[in-house]
């Protein structure tokens, strides 16, 4: 059965390359989050048993070691007894774990499932066996008896996550951990952690060991270590971000020297002042402690809301710096975007990414400009102003972070958009809810999409509130970032799904 199976997934990645599989159309009442992308029948059943091992491929098994003993304890989770992991040969009734995939359709987070008299998930990377893995999670919850079939799955697009504004609201470490493992659980890879606001400072400095004052509680850094550690395990990504120039409150009441002042004398509390070399060495102090601390591909520098336009002339210290440096006919605007670039070299410096709100690409069009701004810099598009496709066109990577309907304010039932979060938005749609813009379907450069939770009015709700408040617009999230047909097409029809396939098993 075993060299069937084998030959059977060969014949699969053959037709692939030319004829489309059947839609998916599982077992009636067995439902997935989000659904998979190509399913056909495959002689067998398949039932989890005493008997039953987590088998790992031979030649994979140390790539795969972590995989499996994750899946084995969620397994235990749900079935209430230990199932070992073992280095072997499949016996029926056992699941395989394995890499080697052939099949390009699938990338580096898709798998290839066979569910037969075993069951089989093949793929490419340690992540496709991993979302593999959660697939089958979430049928075993629903039943312990299935029957034959091939699963072909990949992603729409390769970033789905989360955000967490833990500036103004500390959330605990096992919250964190939580939402990991839902994250994961629903194939979403992501969680940006917003870590600097008004509120405070929220990780331990040892560079700047006076931004932390008032912003207890605080992550220190074997916590974040640790959760770093814990997600990646689960092949989820921590993007940090410390948000400046602006929204740097926390950060100026520690140096008010540094905050930008107007001509009349007047300190802006929350605006830090690039035309002073100190605030250069503080911001470079920063980013040199944090940037090793987290080893992702990504940094998130913020640059959102620092001034409208027209009142860059009220600071005309702003205006000197740039002709100091660019000559007569530089602007304001460019020492804005010179720190936006001051930022990305060092970020690139450490061999990572920057990703910055839209509002630096939107300074960009304002004025002919001096500086320029990078265009490795990926653009996190939130307001009614954006351009989706202008910023394509323009040669920015960019990511769906429209407001309306990817935020959640604790507190504000207004900013509840789930019905048209699941059946009117994607990735590339709806970028804006006023003006209905969006780009094509896969466009080259839009990354995916990511959901918000803001914490203007932090002591509104508790964590656990605030948990049960976003679970079910990650379930949408995960649905329409995926990409795969849907179950049903409105979302009072989605929610008894979300409750059918409920949390990670591991939730804690």
């Amino acid at each position: 059965m075993y060299r069937l199976i084998l030959a059977c997934l060969c014949l699969a990645g053959i037709f692939l390359s030319g004829i489309a599989l059947a839609d998916s159309s599982p077992k009636p009442g067995l439902y997935l989050i989000p659904n998979v992308k190509k399913q056909t029948p495959f002689p067998g059943r398949f039932g989890l048993a005493i008997s039953t091992r987590i088998v790992l491929d031979p030649h994979y098994s140390t790539a795969l070691a972590s995989t499996g003993q994750i899946f084995a304890d969620d397994l235990k989770a749900i079935t209430g007894r230990s199932v070992p992991v073992v280095s072997s040969t499949p016996r029926p009734g056992d699941i395989l774990l394995t890499l080697g995939s052939r099949n390009k359709m699938i990338g580096g987070e898709g798998y290839v499932m066979s569910i037969g008299d075993h069951v089989e998930i093949r793929a490419r990377t340690d992540a496709g066996v991993f979302y593999g893995t959660q697939t089958l999670l979430q049928y075993l919850k629903q039943t312990s008896s299935l029957t034959g079939t091939v699963i072909v799955d990949w992603p729409d697009y390769p970033m789905r996550g989360l955000m967490v504004d833990v500036g103004r609201k500390y959330f605990s470490v096992q919250w964190l951990e939580n939402e990991i493992r839902d994250l994961s659980y629903l194939k979403l890879n992501t969680l940006h952690l917003h870590l600097s606001d008004d509120k405070g400072f929220r990780i331990q400095s040892e560079s700047h060991p006076e931004l932390n004052a008032g912003a207890l509680p605080l992550y220190s850094k074997a916590q974040m270590r640790q959760l770093v550690d814990f997600a990646k395990r689960r092949h989820t990504e921590i993007i940090p971000e410390i948000d400046l120039p602006a929204h740097a409150n926390a950060i100026l009441r520690a140096h008010p020297e540094l905050r930008l002042v107007d001509t009349s004398g007047n300190a802006l509390p929350d605006k830090i002042d690039l035309s002073l070399p100190q605030s250069y060495k503080l911001i470079d102090d920063l980013l040199n402690e944090y940037l090793p601390l987290f080893p992702g591909h990504y940094w998130h520098c913020g640059c959102d809301e620092f001034l409208h336009p027209g009142e860059f002339d009220n600071y005309p210290q702003l205006k000197a710096y740039a002709a100091k440096h660019w000559g007569a006919n530089a602007t304001a605007i460019d020492t804005f975007l010179n720190y936006a670039n001051h930022v990305d070299a060092i970020v690139r410096g450490h061999g990572k990414r920057t990703r910055a709100w839209c509002d630096v690409y939107e300074y960009l069009t304002y004025t002919g400009n001096a500086v320029g701004l990078n265009k490795d810099i990926t653009m996190e598009l939130w307001n009614r102003e954006s351009d989706p496709q202008d910023v394509l066109n323009h040669g920015y990577n960019l990511l769906n972070a429209t407001y309306q309907p990817l935020y959640y304010n604790v507190g504000d039932g207004s900013y509840n958009h789930n019905q048209e979060l699941y059946k009117n938005w994607r990735p590339n749609l709806h970028f804006n809810a006023e003006r209905n813009r969006s780009v094509a379907f896969l466009a080259k450069g839009l990354e995916g999409a990511k959901y918000h939770i803001w914490c203007d009015n932090s002591e509104a709700e508790t964590e656990d509130q605030v948990a049960a408040d976003i679970n079910d617009a990650l379930s949408c999230l995960a649905q329409n970032c995926w990409g795969a047909s849907k179950f049903v097409p409105t979302y009072d029809k989605f929610q008894p799904i979300i409750r059918v396939i409920g949390h990670s098993p591991a939730l804690r």
